[in-house]
C-alpha cells in the first residue's frame, strides 16, 4: 500500500493506514449502499423483507455485509465460504452451492 501512495503522489489511493477506520466496515457500508441503490431502483423500495441474498465469501467484508442485510431485515440470507465454517453467521442459513442456490441477490 504504501508503494501504491508513493506511486501516485497520494492522490488515488483510499487507505486506512494510520487511521482509526476500519476500512473492512467501510468497504461493506459500500457494498450495501449499492445494494440498496440496486433493489430501489428495481423493486422503487429499499425493504429487504421480501428478497433473498447470497454472500459468497465470508470474511471480514462478507460477514460484515451478511449480519447487516440480517439486521435490516432481509428475508433470507444465504452464506457460503471455502471454509464452511466461516459461513455460520447468527442469523443466515450456511449453503454448499452459491451457483446453484436460487436468490434474488447474489
Amino acid at each position: 500500500m504504501d508503494y501504491l501512495v508513493e506511486a501516485t503522489n497520494d492522490k488515488y489511493v483510499l487507505a486506512g493506514r494510520n487511521s482509526r477506520v476500519d476500512t473492512n466496515v467501510a468497504t461493506a457500508s459500500s457494498v450495501i449502499g449499492s445494494i440498496l441503490g440496486t433493489v430501489e431502483a428495481m423493486e422503487n423500495s429499499c425493504d429487504l423483507g421480501s428478497l433473498t441474498f447470497t454472500v459468497q465469501g465470508c470474511g471480514k467484508v462478507g460477514t460484515t455485509v451478511a449480519k447487516e442485510l440480517v439486521r435490516m431485515g432481509a428475508k433470507h440470507v444465504q452464506t457460503c465460504n471455502l471454509y464452511p465454517q466461516a459461513a455460520e453467521i447468527e442469523g443466515c442459513t450456511p449453503i454448499m452451492d452459491w451457483a446453484g442456490t436460487e436468490c434474488d441477490f447474489l
